[in-house]
């Protein structure tokens, strides 16, 4: 992500326009190779040294600012250690009063006696701060373990695309319109949407088109930094299809009651790679455990899309997990911490889907308030096949209650 200072955007009339670069201008796929290279070959140097190496770059280049925001997204991808595991805030203590000591002493002040005093009475472990770096827990002293690398013009779009993630954090409404979009596509927003825990609003209208609304953070009553930054990471979970319009309400410190506009012709590339291999380890943990407690169901591989809502009030949902005993199949939809507007939605369409073969979970920080967990409780579907959950739900539970169908 980007931080304010390195956000570049124009605004017109009612719209903001995010900045974007040219991924194949030659001076800037030059910048990007130069800072790329600074860090693949820094293993081993600390913070310190990095900066000043990156400097000369940033501050020659003829737009510093771009430069900046070039060299942020590549510390993003950095892991940093501090170069001793000693508690320094002990050890300069300790150094400090051996020091006072010894100068309350000395006769007169020299400082290669005072240097070699100092060297006999720190015990061993503390020899290479006196040598070294007192201040060695600071943010300078940080050695770099690891780079991820990546091409120079992968960074570039990983530019362009920060640019417009920045404004995900104070986004309001959002709607995400795709058509023709292949299904494998489909399948894999879906995924990412419930990875970033937003559960959205998915509509079909028409043959082959798919409306997708999501709550933004400033919809949100607590938790709406988190949540932005949730938001910003599902971008390019969309980007890289072929026909797709994005819009947000945005609401910036100082520019109130904008509108974000975005298309697949902005040419926004995405940086996600085979997400259908990972598994969050929650996810196999339950698998795991479901597959040694539960000896009747099995959990089905392949979720399938479930049609739910009133005729011509149709909503798409993509349930987190799917049961099968026999030719029976059961879903399962969680509802986390951000999704009140959604559960309240879903527990209206379940009066009159009574017979909807769906489990519903619910994050007990969800019904903290004690009128909306009355209105939870006591909903006749809620009460057969629903239950509340912290973090994620337990096997006992969600065992015992498909046997309820």
């Amino acid at each position: 992500m980007l931080t304010k200072d390195l956000v570049k955007f124009s605004r017109r009339k009612d719209r903001i326009y995010p900045h974007s670069i040219k991924t194949d201008q030659q001076a800037l796929l030059d910048l990007a190779q130069d800072l790329v290279t600074i860090y693949a070959h820094g293993e081993g140097k600390n913070r310190q040294e990095l900066e000043e190496e990156s400097s000369i770059l940033i501050n020659s280049f003829s737009t510093p600012l771009i430069a900046r925001g070039l060299n942020r997204l590549c510390l993003d991808r950095c892991e940093f250690t501090q170069c001793l595991e000693v508690d320094f805030a002990s050890a300069r203590e300790q150094i400090f009063d051996l020091s006072a000591q010894h100068l309350k002493e000395a006769n007169k002040y020299d400082f290669d006696g005072f240097r070699e005093h100092l060297e006999r009475q720190v015990p061993n472990d503390l020899q290479a701060l006196v040598h070294e770096d007192l201040y060695g827990d600071l943010p300078h002293s940080d050695l770099l373990l690891k780079f991820k690398s990546l091409r120079p013009v992968d960074l570039l779009h990983r530019y362009n695309l920060a640019q417009v993630q920045y404004h995900m954090l104070f986004a309001g409404d959002l709607s995400l319109n795709l058509k023709k979009v292949e299904a494998a596509d489909l399948r894999k927003i879906f995924k990412y949407l419930k990875f970033f825990r937003l559960l959205a609003r998915i509509e079909s209208k028409t043959k082959g088109a798919l409306k997708i609304t999501i709550d933004g953070p400033l919809s949100l009553f607590e938790n709406t930094r988190k949540y932005g930054l949730q938001l910003a990471n599902f971008i390019p979970a969309f980007v890289d299809c072929a026909n797709w319009q994005f819009e947000a309400k945005i609401d910036l410190p100082r520019f109130k009651n904008k509108v974000l506009k975005l298309s697949h012709k902005e040419g926004l590339k995405s940086h996600y790679k085979n997400f259908s291999a990972y598994v969050p380890e929650e996810i196999r943990l339950f698998h795991k455990s479901f597959a040694d407690k539960a000896k009747d169901w099995q959990i089905v591989g392949d979720t399938p899309f479930v049609e739910m809502g009133e005729e011509g009030k149709q909503e798409i949902i993509f349930p987190d997990l799917s049961f099968a005993k026999d030719a029976k199949r059961v879903h399962m939809e969680l509802f986390h911490r951000w999704h009140a507007g959604a559960l309240r939605r879903r527990l209206d369409q379940l009066h009159t889907k009574p017979d909807c073969q769906l489990l519903i979970g619910i994050d007990r920080s969800l019904v903290r308030s004690s009128s909306f967990k009355e209105e939870v409780e006591s909903h006749p579907y809620f009460e057969k096949h629903g239950f509340l959950f912290n973090d994620f739900p337990s096997v006992t539970k969600v065992n015992s209650l498909l046997k309820g169908f």
